[in-house]
């Protein structure tokens, strides 16, 4: 492995380049795996700086379907049977979103718009609460229709869609100082977290 590679930055974030590029990966698969058998929702709450971002792109992959970037990892090698089924994923980094409690809540559904175009889908209802709930049925819902003639489709796959949300807390740490600021930030959080897990 080239020594120079083990400081690239865009590993920090992206498994896939990781892995590609022949760098230095701590094996999780198998935590990963432990986890989606169990099924969720889950909350991972790491210290910052401790891998949250990498752990999801990979959870991401894995979801996606992409097993060729897992030869040789624990997650081939303890779960041999694993079903890699491509499903529909939403990823959302809130890091990129303002955290300024005026404009949050619509950057956030300017933000779940991008991702509604990427999954050639449209969002009808515009505002945060029901918002989300909105992206993830009509991401599904097409999903739906580009497999509805699969001959035998995965029971792993069946009803299911994928929601990952990174940097949750940096809307919340850059409003520490301001007790108004931050009680607004959280209010819309919730309005937003709280919609997706009802879905």
């Amino acid at each position: 492995m080239d020594d120079n590679h083990k400081l690239r930055p865009d590993f920090e974030e992206s498994f896939s380049a990781l892995i590609e590029l022949g760098g230095v990966y701590v094996d999780k698969t198998g935590k990963i795996a432990d986890l989606i058998q169990s099924r969720g929702p889950y909350f991972l709450a790491r210290p910052r700086r401790f891998g949250k971002s990498l752990l999801l792109d990979t959870m991401q992959q894995v979801f996606e379907g992409r097993r060729e970037l897992f030869g040789g990892l624990n997650i081939e090698k303890q779960y041999p049977n694993f079903i890699w089924e491509p499903l529909p994923v939403i990823r959302l980094n809130i890091n990129n979103v303002s955290s300024d409690p005026e404009y949050f809540e619509k950057a956030m559904i300017g933000r779940l718009e991008v991702i509604a175009n990427r999954h050639n889908v449209k969002i009808h209802q515009h505002d945060l609460a029901t918002a989300i709930g909105d992206l993830i049925i009509n991401i599904y819902e097409e999903y739906e229709i580009h497999h509805e003639n699969d001959e035998k489709p995965s029971p792993s796959g069946l009803g299911k869609i994928v929601l990952l949300i990174d940097e949750y807390d940096f809307p919340l740490i850059r409003n520490m100082g301001d007790q108004a600021k931050l009680k607004a930030i959280q209010r819309s959080l919730s309005l937003f977290i709280l919609p997706s897990k009802d879905v």
